[in-house]
């Protein structure tokens, strides 16, 4: 009997000094307010766990806060979502590479950067002449004082992309370095956010310089804002240009500075055609004055009116389409023959009656002869003057 009661004793005493362990555990991984220095769990901030929040806790939005916004180190440390959605609203919109001037002036802006946002998530596309790569941005990280890298991976080839962007503080330029795969590389090229007072310029810039019409009649623009017509007085004249996707106006401005006439222009390479912006009917119909090709152009031309052609819009590869009896034509000159005529190509894109011409029929070629206007159709040898 003695020896049943000492097993009992020994029991509850083994029972009790358990309970303290575990009095002392909770006191210490618990929430006491004597041990407030202590994490309250060893679940990372990130670590999803069924019944809790993945929200991390004040102290470590704060630090990671502090980390992003220190301006005096180079470490990387990755944004969190409300600082990436702040910083991608800021870059959202058209970024311009205006190095090629020359491109520039000939065929616009076809060399960009572009944020957009789609529902709840924000592309970021390198466009460049013909063709375009566009990805999900997947993360953001801070490399430094406005200098950040957008992330994602290629949905083709799964290779990881990036944009290595360092902002000015105006968030009005920015220096880029982007490797969005094996074939392209763009490195530390300059682009400047798109403006309405950027585009003016830019059109301005393109619009600037002498052209002549069918008959040489000359007709200049001058980036100080005025412009002379063959036959007229010289006006003063500035571009309209309501957002980047509207067509820009040319308003024109008599001596009252009151708004006398505006008209809509299409300008590709060496043409510019001028329609009167009420009825949409041309007005005029002109080519560079000072183009190295301006005499196949005046070949073009030539060919162009005898059958009533006049430019509607443009292909992916900036050539000129033509409306005309023939339907919508292109026009192309493919240099001289021994005589020094030139040799103009006509080439139907869609019939009269709307049908596509799938199978290239009807092309047609043109011996031209510039200095007399006389055209010879080679593929009939019959002169159609």
């Amino acid at each position: 009997m003695k020896k049943v009661f000492l097993l009992l004793l020994l029991t509850a005493q083994v029972f009790s000094f358990a309970a303290c362990s575990n009095n002392e555990i909770k006191g210490e991984k618990g929430t006491d307010a004597s041990n407030t220095d202590k994490p309250a769990s060893n679940v990372t901030p990130y670590e999803k766990k069924e019944g809790t929040s993945t929200e991390p806790s004040n102290t470590i939005k704060e630090s990671i806060q502090n980390n992003a916004n220190a301006s005096d180190t180079n470490q990387q440390s990755s944004l969190l979502d409300a600082e990436d959605i702040n910083l991608l609203s800021k870059l959202e919109g058209k970024w311009y590479d205006l190095r090629d001037k020359e491109s520039v002036r000939l065929y616009g802006v076809k060399s960009f950067i572009s944020v957009t946002k789609v529902k709840n998530d924000y592309i970021v596309s390198r466009n460049f002449p013909d063709t375009g790569v566009g990805i999900k941005i997947t993360e953001v990280i801070k490399d430094g004082q406005n200098k950040y890298t957008l992330k994602s991976t290629g949905d083709n080839t799964g290779s990881p992309m990036e944009f290595k962007l360092d902002l000015s503080s105006d968030y009005k330029s920015m220096t880029a370095t982007i490797n969005i795969n094996k074939e392209y590389f763009d490195k530390e090229v300059k682009f400047v956010k798109y403006s309405s007072e950027l585009a003016k310029s830019i059109e301005l810039q393109r619009l600037s310089g002498k052209y002549l019409d069918i008959n040489d009649k000359i007709y200049s623009f001058r980036e100080e804002g005025r412009a002379l017509w063959s036959g007229k007085k010289s006006f003063r004249f500035s571009i309209l240009k309501n957002d980047e996707g509207s067509k820009p106006f040319i308003v024109a401005y008599g001596a009252d500075r009151k708004e006398i006439a505006r008209y809509s222009y299409y300008l590709l390479g060496q043409k510019l055609l001028i329609k009167d912006a009420k009825n949409d009917k041309v007005v005029l119909d002109l080519r560079r004055a000072d183009s190295s090709d301006n005499l196949e152009q005046k070949a073009i031309d030539l060919v162009a009116r005898k059958f009533n052609a006049v430019i509607d819009s443009k292909n992916d590869w900036f050539m000129p389409v033509y409306k005309s009896s023939l339907g919508q034509i292109y026009l192309s000159c493919t240099g001289t023959d021994k005589k020094g005529r030139y040799k103009v190509i006509l080439s139907i894109d869609v019939f009269p009656d709307g049908s596509q011409n799938v199978n290239g029929l009807g092309s047609r070629e043109f011996y031209v002869d510039v200095e007399s206007q006389k055209i010879i159709e080679y593929t009939t040898k019959v002169d159609i003057n």
